[in-house]
């Protein structure tokens, strides 16, 4: 019988320590001439941007979209890819994994109010009244 392991939990879609069955090391396959020779060529090609997104939320614990954290941080693909472009013209060289590791996404989703995260405090109890004794 399947047993939940909370450690893997946020690998439900990518584990970035898994060959998934193939020959080559996380990474190693993006280096071959079939995946374009480079590695950081794959990555940084503006068509592996979400590949490139979802290798860096499992890095920091945020893969698992069953979590409000991971959900709303893979919601934020769209807001990183415009955050990266626009800093481009600041520093042209700058590649989107280095300006993801700048970001601080639990920092942010910490800054959230509880209904900016998608909870709803008011649902977890009713009203409470007292009623005093005569």
């Amino acid at each position: 019988m399947p047993t939940y392991n909370p450690q893997a939990a946020y690998k439900l879609f990518y584990d970035p320590n898994s060959q998934y069955g193939g020959i080559y090391q996380p990474g190693e396959w993006a280096q071959t001439p079939i995946g374009g020779g480079n590695w950081n060529s794959y990555l940084e090609d503006p068509s592996n941007r979400d590949a490139t997104y979802m290798r860096y939320l499992s890095g920091i614990g945020l893969g698992d979209p069953n979590s409000a954290e991971g959900a709303w941080s893979r919601a934020q693909l769209g807001n990183t890819v415009t955050g990266y472009e626009a800093s481009l013209a600041t520093n042209p060289l700058l590649k989107y994994q280095d300006y993801l590791q700048g970001l601080d996404l639990h920092g942010m989703y910490a800054g959230l109010t509880p209904q900016q995260q998608g909870k709803n405090p008011a649902m977890q109890a009713g009203r409470m009244r007292t009623i005093g004794r005569f």
